[in-house]
């Protein structure tokens, strides 16, 4: 009886401090799951022309997505790593978990028409169609119900823009995270849709003007293999067939031109927006009703950013990084708009310039620094009114506000909570919370760290650090490191929710999550981002090995229980990262990753990174891209388990990168780790594929999944 006591207490010892993330990792058996790929044909003889250079292509087959040989070998990969994930544990209360983490309710900040509040709210992920509000504290009603107009349960209403009058709203609509939107008209006051459907919206503002709205539009979409070329701004008024359209500019010389429209406030004079592909950005502008005047020239060829940030009687307004690489606000005059007469109303400062919004005749500016988002009120002289304060260690992900009112709705996210609105009143000087959803993660249980390094280059970079609390520094911790995914800030889980979810999810297992900012595309800052682009982009790379050193340098982790996760170009980050220092990490995932850096101007929308990545074509640009491009620098190594995952459907970042880059690393592969490649079925919710690659990430950095 005495020994079977005994043998108990061990027992439980062992099941309550063995299973310990932090506890080393023989604790738990994690026993090899073995894997057999399916054959993929190698064709050696297929070579690509680089102006003069000639790269062998052999999975270049893969570009062909509706080939049967092509369905055939995605189908195979599917099947496998299908029959893999079925053996790995925990991954039911992995989606247990994750639906608890998504049971809250997200609104959009509202917008102000006629008096009413109008927002999109979505539960669970899902959006739940158009709310009002007649005041701040009135019940809402809903307006749009997506469900009961038979929209697809991915559909989600990606912006709203009134008319002047408030009668009518434009609203774009897109499915399953595609970059094609279709633009909708909703008649506020009768409360029912327009027949009107606007589609082959891609990039493209709505700027109201007169009865209808000027908006960009292609001719049809594109596909892996046909990408979409040669936008073009039209006028659509209510009520008529888009056929009908006016057209209102269109330009040849470049397929791949962009094109904003916007008007002064008196909605006389139209200014043309233009980026190239390049980058580079000009600015036209003519009478409005003028409508067979050419537009004249007020600024081209400019390297530099232009971004549309209002208009007021004595002009219009614009932020760019010319002179300032911080980004300054500059006020335009439509009767001298040469860039020699421009106007800083906000010079560039220590922070970022992130956007400007109007308020009451002022001018709310936001910026951006190493803890988060700040805001300040200006007159449209620059003066400095007053600093509203937020809290610290997040960003604003978007404000609702109107030249003529005196409140603003900010939208503001933590990698630890879903993103919070609030209702700044400037007149009252107050700021209350709007909504605020809660989930079953507590952020008084986790500590936010900002650490500083530097990379291998002797760069200071930062990066954020969260952990529970009593976390103690042993190097035994299991840790996810967040490449920057989808350039739309440098600590991309407080930007985007899929990102979020993932690192809330690695929190509630016990874990680290580690989010540098990295040089390159998601910096604001002019310099850190040109020092991360083109001929520069392995400093991206560099930044992000650097930051991964420091985590196992400063005891946080080690490298057999570091992983990586990766969307878009974070995916490309991981990948390069794995081929030039496989030894660094104990698990890899990438999402949707751009990985033929040879190949990507010629697939789907891949020319629009070409200021990022330069022009594989150009003898000047090969080399440093040829460098990195994963596709074609893995070399036959031991790696650790990876696993890429692409959504059928995207038209974002076409899944042949990931077919591509997954054969050549199953082909590279002389270890024992898996690499399996995910097709992600267009249906299939996030949910269930987050809870898939958490459970591939956990078992390969030995760490139990904890109920």
């Amino acid at each position: 009886m005495k020994n079977t006591g005994l043998l108990f207490l061990c027992c439980a010892a062992w099941l309550l401090f063995g299973c310990q993330p932090g506890s080393p990792e023989k604790a738990y058996d994690f026993p090899h799951i073995p894997v057999t790929y399916p054959d993929t044909p190698r064709d050696t003889t297929k070579r690509n022309d680089f102006s003069g250079y000639k790269v062998t292509a052999p999975y270049q087959w893969l570009e062909q997505p509706d080939s049967a040989q092509t369905k055939a070998w995605t189908a195979a990969q599917s099947e496998i790593t299908g029959a893999f994930l079925n053996q790995l544990p925990g991954r039911e209360v992995l989606r247990q978990e994750i639906t608890q983490l998504r049971d809250y309710t997200a609104i959009t900040p509202p917008l102000l028409i006629n008096g009413a509040y109008y927002y999109v709210k979505s539960e669970r992920g899902v959006c739940k169609g158009l709310f009002r509000r007649d005041s701040l504290n009135a019940q809402e009603a809903q307006l749009i119900n997506p469900e009961s107009l038979g929209w697809p349960t991915s559909s989600e209403i990606t912006s709203l823009m009134p008319a002047p009058d408030g009668t009518l709203l434009a609203l774009k609509r897109s499915v399953a995270h595609s970059d094609w939107e279709d633009i909708l008209l909703f008649d506020l006051q009768q409360e029912k849709f327009l027949p009107d459907t606007l589609q082959f919206v891609r990039h493209s503002n709505i700027t109201w003007y007169g009865s209808g709205f000027f908006y960009s539009r292609y001719a049809r979409p594109g596909s892996a293999t046909e990408p979409y070329l040669f936008q073009q701004v039209y006028y659509h008024r209510p009520g008529t067939d888009q056929s009908e359209d006016e057209l209102i500019y269109a330009d040849r010389s470049d397929p791949r031109f962009r094109f904003e429209v916007h008007l002064s406030p008196a909605q006389d004079y139209l200014v043309l927006l233009v980026t190239d592909t390049d980058g580079h950005q000009a600015i036209y502008g003519r009478p409005a009703r003028e409508t067979d005047a050419a537009f004249t020239t007020i600024a081209e060829g400019m390297e530099h950013q232009l971004e549309w940030a209002g208009a007021d009687a004595s002009g219009f307004y614009l932020i760019t990084n010319l002179d300032a690489p911080n980004r300054r606000l500059v006020r335009v005059d439509p009767d001298l708009p040469a860039p020699n007469y421009w106007k800083t109303i906000l010079p560039g400062g220590s922070s970022p310039l992130s956007s400007v919004h109007w308020v009451n005749g002022n001018l709310l500016a936001v910026y951006l620094g190493e803890t988060g988002s700040a805001m300040a009120l200006y007159d449209t002289k620059g003066k400095l009114l007053k600093r509203p304060k937020l809290p610290e260690n997040g960003h604003i992900l978007d404000i609702s506000s109107r030249y003529d009112a005196p409140d603003a709705f900010i939208s503001y996210g933590t990698i630890l909570e879903p993103p919070q609105v609030y209702h700044l009143d400037l007149e009252a000087e107050r700021m209350t919370a709007f909504h605020t959803p809660v989930t079953i993660l507590k952020p008084g249980n986790f500590e936010t760290r900002l650490v500083r390094l530097e990379s291998y280059d002797g760069t200071p970079i930062s990066m954020y650090v969260v952990h529970t609390k009593e976390l103690k520094l042993n190097g035994q911790h299991p840790a996810i490191i967040f490449g920057g995914g989808r350039q739309t800030g440098p600590f991309a889980p407080m930007h985007d929710a899929q990102e979020r979810l993932m690192a809330q999810l690695m929190l509630r297992q016990g874990g680290i999550c580690a989010i540098p900012a990295l040089r390159g595309g998601s910096a604001l800052n002019t310099k850190l981002r040109r020092a991360g682009q083109r001929e520069y982009k392995q400093n991206t790379f560099d930044d992000f090995q650097a930051a991964a050193e420091y985590l196992i340098a400063n005891q946080y982790t080690k490298a057999s229980r570091l992983g990586v996760y990766g969307e878009g170009h974070g995916g490309l980050i991981a990948m390069a990262s794995l081929a030039q220092r496989p030894d660094l990490f104990g698990a890899v995932a990438g999402v949707d990753g751009l990985y033929d850096l040879l190949r990507y101007p010629e697939l789907g929308s891949g020319w629009k990174w070409l200021p990022e990545f330069g022009a594989p074509e150009d003898p000047k640009q090969f080399d440093p891209i040829f460098a990195y491009s994963p596709v074609h620098k893995i070399p036959a190594d031991q790696y650790p388990a990876t696993m890429l995952a692409a959504h059928l459907n995207s038209d974002v970042v076409m899944p042949v990168h990931t077919w591509k880059m997954g054969a050549a690393l199953q082909y590279q592969q002389t270890g024992k780790a898996p690499a399996l490649i995910y097709p992600v079925p267009q249906a299939q919710p996030f949910d269930e594929t987050a809870a898939d690659i958490m459970a591939f990430l956990l078992y390969h950095l030995k760490t139990p999944v904890q109920e």
